[in-house]
């Protein structure tokens, strides 16, 4: 699967391209905030992962969780957690998703007791 670069463009509006450790890995964004991966094998699309940083302020949340759900309806894509669970791209599903994560969990609890519950 191709990603057609207007669509690259449009990403770049969102997060700026970030230096990948790899020619196979496209990254947007940062490696400690916000972030979107695409991921190649052999010049062909395998995966698009993107992280949501949870520790912004909730209107840059919900800005960045738009732009992905926008995202995905105009290429046709769904969501898929951790878990594998699929999710469609939908904000109260992924905040719903979100509000059970281990991501939430940890912003919740003490690092330490997240490491005894987490584990």
């Amino acid at each position: 699967m191709e990603f057609p670069n207007q669509n690259l463009d449009e990403i770049e509006k969102i997060l700026p391209q970030f230096q990948s450790w790899s020619k196979d890995v496209k990254i947007y964004g940062s490696n400690c905030g916000n972030r979107l991966v695409f991921d190649y094998e052999d010049g062909v699309l395998q995966s698009i992962e993107f992280r949501i940083d949870l520790r912004r302020e909730y209107p840059e949340v919900r800005e960045f969780v738009q732009s992905m759900i926008s995202l995905a309806e105009k290429n046709a894509w769904c969501f898929c957690n951790e878990e594998g669970v699929i999710l469609m791209p939908d904000y109260a599903c992924l905040a719903e998703d979100l509000s059970l994560s281990d991501a939430q969990h940890f912003m919740n609890t003490s690092p330490a007791a997240f490491c005894v519950d987490g584990f």
